[in-house]
């Protein structure tokens, strides 16, 4: 996860599924823990951000560059799942042979540049991205990341808060 290097400046620092200790999501996710956590402490805050995520999360035209009438809810999870996967949250659910099923190299390293370096995102990276998707499709996916990426942050956040709080009683 983002590391501070002391110059109030964050960056991205690989992690190591080898090495490094996943973060279930069973064990502590957005919907069964940080929702609740959140509204205790931000009242009206929690609803609005869970409708942000499961519009974007959700959102389809039921196609995919010229085809119609395609089922790109395979797609979009792929997605979700990799940009938590690059933050260390793993779903027991979920199967992570898919990522590769559905995201080539190049979409990867899109997501990849967008998730751990969005200051560094060029307009090469957006024309060479791996499939022939249209301007709008290449957005929802860019939103799919940084929405991914918001959510595992939160519960980042929130976890290490409901420690704390449980630590002080």
């Amino acid at each position: 996860f983002p590391v501070n290097s002391g110059k109030d400046v964050e960056r991205y620092v690989d992690f190591n599924i080898k090495t490094e200790k996943l973060h279930r999501r069973q064990d502590y996710d957005w919907r069964s823990h940080g929702y609740g956590l959140m509204s205790r402490y931000y009242q009206g805050f929690a609803p609005m951000l869970n409708s942000e995520f499961d519009l974007i999360y959700n959102l389809t035209y039921q196609r995919l560059t010229s085809a119609g009438n395609v089922d790109t809810g395979p797609f979009r999870r792929a997605v979700w799942y990799y940009v938590h996967r690059l933050y260390g949250i793993e779903n027991d659910d979920y199967d992570y042979a898919s990522i590769n099923k559905y995201l080539n190299k190049q979409v990867k390293k899109f997501i990849k540049k967008c998730a751990c370096y969005p200051q560094d995102i060029t307009r090469s990276d957006y024309e060479v991205f791996g499939y022939d998707f249209t301007d709008d499709e290449k957005c929802h996916v860019t939103l799919l990341v940084f929405e991914a990426r918001r959510q595992a942050s939160i519960v980042f956040g929130l976890k290490a808060l409901g420690k704390y709080l449980s630590s002080t009683r």
